[in-house]
C-alpha cells in the first residue's frame, strides 16, 4: 500500500497571476536539482479548458543505502497539467517514469483562489504526494524516505516559486505593500538574480554534456505510450491518473 501524505501552501497573488506564471518557474534558486523540462503536448479541450504534456529531467540524490539498488542520478518525470479558467482551478499531475521500482512517486497539486472562484487577494495550493516501493524488504524504509524528503523538497518548491512570482510582479507593476515591497528590496540587492543565473548556468552546461552523451539513443517521448487516461483518485491507492479521457 502506497504511502500518503498531503499539505497546503499558499502564494499571496491572485490565482490568473500564479496559473500564468506557473510555465516560467525554471529555473529558481531553489531548483537547481531541475535539469531540462520539454513541451511533448499543449491544446486547448473543446470546453476551454488548456491541457499540456511535459518531460521533465531531475537530479536527485539517493541515500547511501540507496546507491547499493541504482546509481542513475538523473530521473526522469511526466507532468500533465489542466487549467479551467472558468472554474478557476489549475491541476498538475507528476510521475516519475525511471526508478519506479525502487521508488515511484505520484504528486497531485490543485491551485484554487483563496476566496472561491469569485477570486482573492491569494491562491491556495494543495499538494498531494503517494510514495511507494517494489524492493523486497525495504517498502516501508523507502516509503518512509521519500516522503520525508517529499516534505522538504515541497517547501523549496514554493519558495522557489514564490521568488519567480515576486519578481513577475514587480515588473508588471502589480507591486503592493507587505510582500511585495519586501520583494522589491531583495530583487535590487542583486543577490536572487545571481542565485538565477547560477542555476541557469548550471542547467545549461548539464544539457550540454548531455546532449553530447545521448547522440544516437532512442527519443525519450516514446516512453509515454499513447493510450487512453482513465479518471479516478484514491487517498489509499496510487491514482492512474486525475484528467478526463478527452485529455489524453
Amino acid at each position: 500500500m502506497p504511502k500518503y501524505w498531503e499539505t497546503t501552501h499558499h502564494h499571496a497573488y491572485p490565482w490568473d497571476v500564479v496559473a500564468g506564471a506557473y510555465w516560467n518557474r525554471y529555473p529558481n534558486p531553489k531548483s537547481k536539482h531541475v535539469f531540462s523540462e520539454d513541451f511533448v503536448e499543449c491544446r486547448v479541450l473543446d470546453d476551454g479548458r488548456l491541457y499540456t504534456k511535459r518531460l521533465l529531467t531531475k537530479n536527485n540524490k539517493l541515500p547511501s543505502w540507496g546507491r547499493h539498488f541504482f546509481s542513475a542520478k538523473r530521473v526522469p518525470l511526466v507532468e500533465e497539467a489542466l487549467c479551467d479558467p472558468r472554474a478557476r482551478t489549475f491541476t498538475t499531475y507528476t510521475r516519475n517514469i525511471g526508478l519506479r521500482y525502487f521508488m515511484g512517486v505520484t504528486e497531485r497539486v490543485v491551485f484554487a483562489p483563496e476566496g472561491g472562484e469569485s477570486g482573492g487577494p491569494s491562491t491556495a495550493v494543495h499538494k498531494e504526494v503517494w510514495i511507494d516501493s517494489d524492493v523486497f524488504g525495504f517498502q516501508s524504509a523507502i516509503r518512509k524516505f521519500g516522503v520525508d524528503r517529499f516534505k522538504r523538497n515541497c517547501v523549496r518548491a514554493t519558495e522557489g516559486f514564490d521568488w519567480v512570482l515576486r519578481g513577475l510582479a514587480l515588473k508588471r507593476g502589480l507591486a503592493r505593500d507587505g510582500p511585495s515591497a519586501a520583494a522589491a528590496q531583495e530583487i535590487s540587492s542583486g543577490d536572487s538574480e545571481k542565485d538565477c543565473d547560477v542555476a541557469r548556468e548550471q542547467q545549461q552546461q548539464e544539457q550540454q554534456q548531455q546532449q553530447q552523451s545521448d547522440v544516437g539513443r532512442e527519443a525519450p517521448s516514446r516512453a509515454f505510450g499513447g493510450g487512453p487516461t482513465p479518471a479516478g483518485m484514491s487517498k489509499r491507492s496510487t491514482p492512474a491518473n486525475f484528467f478526463p479521457r478527452e485529455a489524453s
